[in-house]
């Protein structure tokens, strides 16, 4: 189930794994449902759930779908040119 903690937890883990070339409040932690309403065009969304890209990309957002830690920080340094 979801809480302020989950959100608070990937948050924090966001925060030690990158750099101030990314930073942290530009990162959001949100339901599912609510995940399409911030899909606008330079809007980037990290998930391991396909239907998730699949529908942030169709609502105008970029989406990565997530296999592992190297292959999506990769691919976040190619669309942020860092």
């Amino acid at each position: 189930r979801w809480c302020a903690r989950c959100a608070k937890d990937k948050l924090k883990r966001i925060h030690e794994l990158f750099d101030s070339r990314f930073p942290i409040e530009d990162f959001h932690a949100v339901l599912r449902s609510e995940k399409k309403a911030h899909a606008l065009p330079g809007h980037i969304l990290v998930d391991d759930m396909a239907p998730n890209c699949d529908e942030w990309t169709a609502n105008g957002g970029t989406a990565i779908l997530h296999k592992d830690a190297l292959s999506t920080i990769r691919i976040l340094r190619e669309i942020l040119n860092v």
